[in-house]
């Protein structure tokens, strides 16, 4: 399989601890003069729920002229545009790192470029370029980078060492993630366990495996090719992958399942965020039983395959007290424990501190899955067929008869992209866009489900 002599993270078991009881604490009356801001965070989990309740305890006992209060519930409204809500709520706030592609994002974000320019250089220079020019557009800073939490690869240590199977480098390959994921499933009544827990959604499998089920690399025509041979090979193997244990599906509409194998220690493999290793398959803590590994994504032909989730500080342009919004921020920045990932500054990222939080061989897959991670630009054009995608893997693996349903999507998507092609594109706005996409998607697919 591989030499294990370069090992990923692995922690022990967590000792069981008594929940921990949240108290809302009455905000206090503010003398007159004293600068407030409201904070909008949305926590993805407890731990970050209270850790930034601390964090703000602790800034408001230190410049006892300031007040944060930290907010973690608002009203959406009706537009759905999330960062204009927040502007308009909130003083200053965190929120996932912009998309360009809709450059009408920047209009509720307060330039930052003067609060950069006045900081000492060190400031600037502490944070890994690639993240902080995530924030930049057309040579404006709109938000701070607070952590990154690149996708990576967890496993269950004791079920692997009791099949006899190395744990897995920090340079492991598809192809070897494969062979594991097959020797670590047993169809065993008495000893059942799965190799990888499977999304109908993911991308992992159909890219390591070179399936050639659209050309996505196309970004004004792609072509689908949900009717060819292939892409039929590969539904029929997915189904017998299931049957043979080396996937456990995790269901769209029910995640008990799933929950209940993670917590039993059943699965050998499953993706997730860098911090996060249950985070995505349950809404309550598991606590398991059993060690749980981590390691980098496997690379596909040299090249990195997954997501990074990257979150950051912005400050609203309709906000009272910008300054004492970016001292907040430069506060938190500085924070080992703000969040969940692998902080946006240097400084906090390699320091001993934020290595002793998470383990530093934990630390060390963390930094190797952001140094190895790479953008992929979307292809907004291309969005739908990752939807019929989905519902082909989706029917394969309920039983239904695949090839004819194989020929329905393949229609679908034909309809879709001469919709597509027939819209004057060259002066259609981000946005604009996409209500062409989603219009041509549901003209083609008028009971598709997942259409917003």
């Amino acid at each position: 399989l591989m030499n294990s002599s370069t090992q990923a993270g692995v922690e022990p078991p967590a000792p069981a601890e008594p929940p921990v009881v949240v108290v809302a604490t009455p905000q206090p009356d503010l003398p007159v003069g004293v600068g407030k801001i409201d904070f909008y965070f949305i926590p993805l989990s407890t731990e970050e729920e209270l850790a930034m309740e601390t964090l703000a305890r602790a800034f408001n006992e230190a410049y006892p002229d300031s007040f944060v209060n930290v907010r973690t519930n608002y009203n959406l409204r009706d537009d759905l545009n999330f960062a204009k809500g927040f502007a308009e709520q909130f003083d200053c706030y965190t929120w996932y790192s912009p998309y360009w592609d809709d450059p009408t994002q920047a209009e509720y974000m307060l330039d930052l470029n003067s609060f950069f320019d006045s900081a000492p250089a060190e400031f600037s220079q502490d944070f890994y370029p690639a993240q902080l020019n995530a924030y930049r557009y057309e040579g404006v800073y709109y938000g701070v980078p607070a952590v990154s939490q690149p996708e990576v690869m967890y496993y269950n240590a004791d079920l692997l060492e009791r099949r006899g199977l190395p744990l897995p480098s920090n340079d492991w390959t598809f192809d070897q993630f494969l062979e594991m994921a097959r020797a670590a499933a047993s169809t065993d009544p008495q000893d059942s366990s799965y190799g990888y827990l499977y999304d109908e959604w993911e991308d992992l499998i159909f890219e390591g495996l070179q399936i050639p089920w659209a050309e996505m690399e196309d970004f004004t025509e792609p072509q689908a090719n949900f009717n060819g041979p292939d892409t039929l090979a590969h539904l029929n193997w997915l189904v017998e992958q299931e049957n043979n244990h080396v996937i456990f599906l995790r269901y769209d509409t029910s995640w008990s399942s799933t929950q209940r194998a993670l917590a039993a220690g059943e699965i050998a493999f499953w993706p997730g965020k860098a911090g996060d290793p249950f985070a995505d398959y349950s809404a309550e803590a598991i606590e398991p039983g059993y060690r749980v590994g981590v390691a980098p994504m496997p690379r596909v032909q040299g090249e990195s395959v997954g997501y990074s989730i990257n979150r950051g500080y912005f400050i609203s342009p309709e906000g009272q007290n910008p300054q004492l919004c970016w001292d907040w921020i430069t506060f938190l920045s500085a924070q080992p424990n703000a969040m969940s990932g692998i902080p946006a500054r240097r400084s906090v990222g390699e320091s001993a501190a934020w290595e002793a939080r998470v383990g530093p061989a934990e630390a060390a897959v963390y930094r190797t899955a952001l140094e190895i991670y790479e953008e992929n630009p979307y292809n907004l054009i291309g969005g739908p067929y990752y939807t019929w995608r989905h519902d082909a893997v989706a029917a394969a693996l309920r039983g239904d008869e695949i090839e004819p349903f194989l020929a329905i999507l393949q229609r679908k998507a034909d309809e879709y992209l001469t919709c597509i092609l027939a819209v004057d594109r060259a002066q259609l706005a981000y946005n604009e866009l996409q209500d062409e996409v989603l219009g041509c998607a549901k003209k083609a697919d008028p009971q598709g489900k997942y259409w917003p």
